[in-house]
């Protein structure tokens, strides 16, 4: 299926025995597709120039023919149709359940596309980069070479198959940003067009039309995600829905997830409310709805809508009253979730928005109710925060300040940082946490590892993601509460203090009791972001440190790193400048490598020549890790970038 794990069975098993559909020809690709077919052939020689050699070896060393027996070539172009080991004359399996049927144009265009892209992948992460984009830019100009809408309308959905499901690490990580922008701008103007049209004639099923609606959903949530794994550079959006810039008469934008507006309000005015309706479709009773609703001042109020939501697109947004579904009033948040879990095919929300003051204000009930709330959050905050404890609620969803479900992504990054400050600190072992969560040591590793999931959101469904997020949740509570409670118990050891240290000088002949106090205030201690920074400038002044050879690998600095910014006082902008003021993204680029692929960066020597001088200042032994690399690396890692790939150093 497309909508959950679309190319585990349609394209990594191609070759099974029930498939019975065949893919595209490369003499099709050639006559309807011209300029993706220029890149297939650019791939087709650059793997033939590197694999004809090998394949002569290996089939020397299997008794075999040459390379014309090793390789399967295409009769009617010359091309090889297996190119970094995707075969792309294999039969298509059967996707049973999703809207894009196997024998579809969309169907056969995603998994030619997506094998195309997958064929890039043959060298070092730039140049991949430059072969994903070629690729996909090709594919984009033989769309726009489409003369009907429902022809375009197939191959853009492809295309956003293809793209949302391989992820396109190398293109978003090291490709030209200005030329990604570009690009991704120009597919979603295109789907903007087709959307728009399919309004107007409907051209597709609402069916189809929904699933492409949450494909660009789904390749949106990827570039939205870019920034945080791959730095600020990599800053990329995807606008596919057309909303006018003045909503009038109450008729949402563009969106292919919206069905009917009913009735058509006139435009928000005082003291109104705008109502419509929106329509989605479950295809079963167990799939997400990817929204929560709350009970607020007796309504039913949309409280997050997560990044996978059956939603995204349309306009629904937070805050909204849920009036009605499927016809029948609902109350309260508990009805209205009850209600959604229990539909199997179209969901049919009755929404509303807060009325609006004629001032321009929050209307008189919704802004008293504002004010009793504050009121009695303030005479009740000690009580609320002993009882209020949501990681314990079976519906349980970790979320954002913005109100969004966090990513798996997110949640991985706080638990290792959670876990790299116990072990600093000595508060808490790695398993003494993995049993606190409840999970095995298989699936916790499993989580960890974000190469094991091509689609990060796969990751929900594995225990640790659910138990993780209830940890942290308690654990931010808990702080919360210990430092409220210190702050209390300062303030009263404060006062007292102060009471006694006035009695002693009054008792003493001292004429003015405050002056010690003043005198005391004069010349406060050092902060700890001042000892940080003392500790920095102390471990620069070591001197006789060797910057040629390094002896740490890049993971091994990596922990260093992460357990060094949990010391009191210590920041990363500290830490930048104490590296010899490197660049914010070089250090976050260093953080996200694997083994030795950073072993290039400034990052990678600086951190080594500020860390053996921290073990020289702390009068520290080198440690049996550092001894063994010594030995098995006499001249220290390379700190050069290979070609094609890194050499592989184990820590």
């Amino acid at each position: 299926s497309y909508c959950n794990h679309i190319y585990n069975q349609s394209i990594i098993d191609n070759q099974s025995n029930m498939a019975t559909v065949h893919p595209l020809s490369l003499s099709t690709v050639k006559q309807r597709y011209p300029c993706l077919f220029q890149q297939y052939t650019l791939l087709s020689v650059r793997d033939g120039d590197g694999m004809d050699e090998s394949d002569d070896d290996m089939a020397d060393l299997l008794g075999i023919g040459g390379s014309n027996e090793a390789q399967t070539i295409d009769s009617s172009t010359g091309l090889r149709t297996i190119i970094m080991n995707n075969n792309f004359s294999a039969p298509l399996d059967d996707n049973k359940g999703c809207p894009m049927a196997v024998e579809s144009d969309a169907n056969k265009f995603a998994m030619f596309l997506w094998k195309m892209l997958s064929a890039s992948e043959s060298g070092s992460i730039g140049g991949d980069a430059c072969r994903q984009f070629d690729v996909l830019n090709s594919a984009l100009d033989d769309i726009l070479g489409l003369s009907t809408n429902i022809a375009k309308f197939e191959h853009l959905l492809g295309w956003t198959a293809a793209a949302a499901n391989h992820q396109l690490e190398a293109l978003l990580y090291r490709g030209d940003p200005d030329r990604n922008r570009s690009l991704f701008k120009a597919v979603g103007d295109q789907w903007k067009k087709v959307f728009e049209a399919n309004e107007n004639t409907s051209f597709v099923s609402e069916e189809l039309r929904s699933f492409a609606n949450w494909q660009c959903g789904h390749f949106q949530q990827l570039l939205k995600q870019a920034k945080k794994e791959y730095g600020e550079y990599a800053n990329y959006t995807f606008n596919f829905v057309k909303k006018p810039r003045v909503k009038k008469a109450g008729v949402p934008g563009i969106s292919a997830a919206v069905a009917a507006v009913t009735p058509p309000p006139a435009a928000v005015s005082a003291g109104t409310a705008s109502t419509f309706t929106i329509i989605v479709t479950k295809q079963s009773k167990d799939s997400k709805l990817g929204i929560g609703i709350t009970q607020e001042g007796g309504r039913a109020k949309v409280t997050f809508i997560s990044p996978d939501s059956l939603f995204v697109g349309t306009e629904l947004t937070l805050g909204m009253t849920v009036e009605r579904i499927n016809g029948r009033n609902v109350t309260t948040g508990q009805e209205a979730v009850t209600l959604l879990k229990s539909i199997e095919g179209q969901a049919v929300l009755a929404v509303s928005t807060a009325p609006a003051a004629a001032d321009g204000g929050v209307a008189p009930a919704a802004a008293a109710s504002s004010n009793n709330a504050n009121a009695n959050q303030k005479e009740n905050a000690a009580e609320v925060s002993e009882e209020t404890r949501p990681w314990e609620e079976d519906d349980f969803m970790p979320v954002t300040k913005a109100g969004k479900q966090k990513s798996p992504n997110v949640i991985r990054s706080e638990l290792q940082k959670y876990i790299d400050q116990c072990k600093a600190d000595g508060s808490r072992t790695q398993t003494n946490i993995i049993e606190e969560m409840g999970v095995n040591n298989n699936t916790f590793r499993r989580y960890m590892n974000p190469k094991t999931y091509k689609d990060q959101w796969s990751a929900v469904q594995n225990g640790t993601y659910w138990a993780a997020a209830r940890l942290l949740a308690k654990v931010k509570f808990e702080s919360e509460m210990a430092k409220k409670m210190a702050k209390k118990s300062g303030a009263k050891r404060k006062t007292a203090a102060g009471d006694d240290n006035a009695a002693k000088k009054a008792k003493s002949g001292n004429e003015n009791p405050a002056a010690s106090s003043v005198a005391s205030a004069s010349f406060p201690s050092k902060t700890a972001k001042e000892e940080a920074l003392d500790l920095i400038n102390r471990i620069n002044a070591v001197a006789g440190v060797s910057d040629n050879d390094v002896y740490d690998t890049c993971p091994q600095l990596v922990a260093k790193i992460k357990t060094f910014l949990t010391r009191d006082g210590m920041t990363k902008a500290n830490l930048l400048r104490a590296f010899g003021n490197i660049n914010s993204n070089s250090l976050g680029r260093f953080l996200l490598g694997k083994e030795q692929d950073q072993c290039a960066s400034v990052t990678y020597i600086a951190a080594y020549i500020f860390f053996e001088k921290l073990r020289i200042l702390e009068g520290k032994p080198k440690t049996n890790a550092r001894l063994k690399n010594e030995v098995e690396q006499p001249v220290g890692f390379s700190l050069v970038k290979r070609r094609g790939g890194y050499i592989k150093f184990l820590p």
